[in-house]
């Protein structure tokens, strides 16, 4: 019912053949994000919610690297007997 309400679900397709796609998060097919504003002209690209997406995905690189970086320090640590 939450998801009829936040228009999420699978979108109509006009042919069986047509691949399966859904808005939200779905545990199979393709997904897309519901637009926070929708532009007159049909552009369904928002530069602000790409941009937070961006962001999001270098933090969580970033931090990926640091781990793993401290975690063959501490290993090259203990081959050394340091």
């Amino acid at each position: 019912m939450l998801n009829a309400k936040l228009g999420l679900g699978e979108l109509q397709t006009s042919d069986p053949r047509h691949m399966r796609v859904s808005i939200g998060v779905t545990e199979e097919g393709i997904g897309f994000r519901q637009n926070v504003t929708p532009s007159q002209d049909g552009n369904t690209v928002e530069l602000h919610v790409e941009q937070m997406q961006f962001s999001e995905n270098v933090m969580r690189y970033q931090t990926s690297l640091e781990f793993l970086n401290r975690k063959i320090a501490g290993l090259k640590s203990a081959i050394k007997g340091e």
